[in-house]
């Protein structure tokens, strides 16, 4: 069941399309900007106070036609959370997701995570009727919603997801309480019992021991490369020596190996290409290896420039990332297309608006061609998000968009 309903609101969410990639000029001065949902639709007013619609989660297909949104309005004063889906092929309007009554807040680690065409999209969301979680599935096409599996004893609350492109499986972590950290997988099915797909406690950590546990990952389309922070490493008596030494390791069918040993453990942000090749993540820097790179072969991509967190999006060969940083010595933060080989990037934002992300990060199509983000303009006292958008489209007309 999808039920369809509007209220009014100051948000959006915008969609870029690129005709082609070009890092010749400071801007990309082709690009069609259009609003692909408006919190404007989606508000309630309390006393003459106009509530935001606020968006904690997105995600979007790799062919760039499906996106999924999460977010809270406020109804009587409490707040109100809604899932939406917009299928560019087939609707006009945003679609909200009736979920079942018994589903509380999703799982903002976790993230929603689609596969490669929007028809398989997951989510953790807290179960009301207890302690635990449950994994749903959503197919961003049709709306039909079932439920994989709820989380037990046996599993701790789940820190990151991931899917291959077909979305036949999703692969998870796990809360580290200094026993556990295993990396899981399990069948894209109702009804599914998880795996373990990497036990930490099997994973030699560069310092010595074992992985203390499986932070951060990210898989290839074809579920066949995991790129995955090993924290911390435990010695033979099972004693930690180290709850924060970070390093990077890739799983191949040739095993498991680390590919950074220098200890920094301000890594993060980890993304891998859909072919499995490139690995990007960060430090103070976009750092760039591969998957079957030496070790500590990792090279600094943005001299000059200093990563502003969350993860990035990443095209299926890995040439390029949809990410945010600034220049050393500019405290304001933008949102860049950047070459992976270091050879050039773009600044990507339109007039007056500043770019901002959900939780899950930035969001770019496999063939680089579509960015999907969030932005916002504080105008004080009571218009939180006045938006100016620079497109080419009617929002409310998709019919001439070359997808």
């Amino acid at each position: 069941m999808i039920n369809i309903q509007k209220r009014l609101g100051w948000f959006f969410l915008t969609m870029l399309f690129l005709s082609e990639l070009s890092f010749a000029a400071p801007f990309v001065k082709e690009a069609n900007f259009y609003t692909a949902f408006s919190g404007k639709d989606y508000y309630t007013e309390e006393d003459g106070d106009i509530k935001n619609f606020t968006i904690w989660l997105s995600t979007m297909s790799s062919d760039g036609k499906v996106v999924a949104i999460y977010g809270s309005d406020h109804i009587d004063g409490a707040q109100k959370y809604k899932l939406l889906i917009h299928n560019f092929e087939s609707t006009t309007e945003p679609v909200e997701v009736t979920l079942p009554s018994r589903a509380g807040g999703f799982n903002y680690g976790t993230g929603i995570k689609s596969n490669a065409d929007g028809s398989r999209i997951f989510f953790f969301a807290r179960d009301l009727d207890n302690s635990f979680q449950e994994l749903y599935m959503l197919n961003g096409l049709t709306g039909e919603l079932v439920v994989i599996f709820h989380t037990s004893s046996t599993i701790e609350t789940p820190q990151d997801m991931a899917t291959d492109a077909n979305g036949d499986y999703v692969y998870f972590n796990e809360g580290d309480n200094g026993d556990k950290g295993h990396l899981w997988r399990v069948a894209a099915s109702a009804g599914a019992t998880p795996s373990v797909d990497i036990n930490q406690s099997l994973v030699a950590h560069p310092s010595g021991g074992t992985v203390r546990f499986i932070d951060q990952m990210d898989i290839s389309d074809d579920g066949q490369t995991i790129a995955f922070f090993g924290v911390g490493w435990v010695d033979s008596s099972g004693t930690t020596q180290s709850s924060s030494d970070r390093e990077l390791f890739v799983k191949t069918s040739s095993g498991i190996r680390y590919i950074t040993d220098n200890d920094i453990d301000g890594k993060n942000h980890l993304v891998i290409s859909g072919d499995g090749d490139t690995i990007v993540y960060s430090n103070a820097h976009w750092m760039v290896t591969h998957s079957d790179s030496a070790l500590n072969a990792q090279v600094q991509i943005e001299e000059g420039y200093n990563n502003r967190g969350y993860r990035p999006g990443i095209t299926t060969d890995g040439t390029v990332i949809f990410a945010g940083s600034n220049p050393d010595g500019v405290s304001s933060p933008h949102a860049y297309l950047i070459k992976t080989d270091g050879s050039g990037r773009e600044m990507i934002e339109p007039e007056n608006i500043s770019i901002f992300t959900t939780d899950d990060g930035y969001h770019l199509s496999g063939d680089g061609k579509r960015i999907f983000f969030k932005v916002r303009k504080y105008v004080y006292p009571k218009e939180w998000y006045n938006m100016t958008v620079r497109p080419l489209h009617n929002p409310k007309d998709l019919s001439n968009l070359n997808f």
